[in-house]
């Protein structure tokens, strides 16, 4: 029986608005650079959300202020997710862990009310490590009080995926809710 389940933040809970503003914006030859250069080091903590912001604005000439409009346009909250989570949340425990800037998402949640939907919230940037390293998986299961095996993880990238999985997580990787729906039946809950 499974005691909690873990949710990827971008490309789960909400869409990925940075990787669709790169692509608005024509940038998508840029991905690698600015995976390995950029957001690698957002997550970490070891650049800020406004350095990116403001890398980014020098990309395509326009002002940060504007960056960040654009950013925020493109993230979507997956509302049918974000109802299922509703629904279970009485009888599990439910996390984030996402690799992200700490306060944007924390800001984020707290301003769209989905803060309520998580008992623990574990942001790669405030660890100082992201996933894939087994770090992230042992904090936000050591702060749900369970066991490894008692915990399904939802990430929408096969690397977290599999490291996940490789530390006994029941691990299922999203591409839209109706597959994770197929995905976690037949798990009791």
């Amino acid at each position: 029986m499974y005691k909690a389940i873990i949710f990827d933040f971008f490309g789960v809970v909400v869409s990925d608005m940075y990787i669709d503003w790169i692509n608005k914006n024509n940038l998508g030859h840029l991905i690698p650079d600015l995976k390995e250069n950029y957001f690698k080091k957002t997550d970490t903590g070891e650049i800020s959300a406004s350095e990116l912001h403001s890398y980014l604005a020098g990309l395509v000439n326009k002002s940060v202020l504007q960056v960040e409009v654009e950013l925020k346009s493109f993230l979507i909250i997956n509302n049918e997710l974000v109802d299922f989570i509703k629904t279970i949340k009485p009888k599990i425990k439910i996390a984030l862990c996402s690799n992200a800037p700490t306060d944007f998402v924390e800001d984020f949640l707290k301003e769209s009310n989905l803060d309520v939907l998580f008992d623990e919230v574990v942001i790669s940037s405030k660890l100082g490590t992201r996933k894939p390293d087994a770090a992230i998986f042992d904090k936000t299961v050591e702060l749900l009080g369970v066991d490894a095996m008692e915990v399904i993880f939802v990430d929408d990238t096969l690397e977290n995926i599999e490291s996940a999985s490789i530390l006994g997580i029941k691990s299922i990787l999203f591409t839209d809710f109706k597959s994770f729906e197929k995905d976690l039946f037949g798990f009791t809950l």
